[in-house]
């Protein structure tokens, strides 16, 4: 089944309607282009590249301080994806149980207007209701492998022992 993070076409206006809507986004980034296989396995050739970036780059802080990155294992993994994805015009969709956040999305000032239009303001905005369990959600978030010799680089591997349906 796809959703707009494969499909090829958008449903648009019909051109009996002269009027239109007019409709804001918040752009966290543009959707370009929709994911594709190569897609996928370029993702896993370029994830150790990301990784390491992430973990030993340096930034300053507001008051000018040398900081590190600190993610939990769920924000980092968000963080992995959305560096990969933004440059290459790719879209990302996460689903938390408080709503499903895109990287672009129909503005709302009371969902959006503190955050950034980057890969950063958008991480920010997820990372805030994204949790562990989150990322369990087969079907949504998650595809499940078959066993621990299937799992590739940017792969996740976790064992939910918290699950409900076990």
């Amino acid at each position: 089944m796809a959703d707009a993070s494969t499909a090829s076409s958008v449903k648009l206006t019909p051109k009996a309607d002269k009027a239109g809507v007019k409709v804001t986004f918040k752009v966290f980034w543009k959707t370009t282009r929709f994911w594709k296989e190569e897609d996928i396995l370029d993702f896993q050739r370029a994830v150790p590249a990301i990784v390491e970036r992430l973990r030993t780059e340096q930034y300053w802080d507001k008051e000018g301080s040398i900081k590190e990155n600190k993610f939990t294992c769920e924000d980092f993994a968000i963080r992995v994806l959305c560096e990969y994805a933004a440059p290459k015009g790719l879209p990302v969709k996460l689903t938390t149980g408080v709503r499903t956040y895109w990287n672009m999305e129909v503005y709302n000032p009371k969902a959006h207007a503190d955050y950034q239009s980057n890969v950063y303001g958008f991480s920010e905005m997820v990372m805030l209701s994204y949790g562990a369990p989150d990322m369990q959600r087969l079907g949504v978030n998650t595809e499940a492998v078959k066993d621990p010799e299937s799992l590739k680089a940017g792969d996740i591997l976790a064992l939910a022992h918290d699950c409900r349906d076990r």
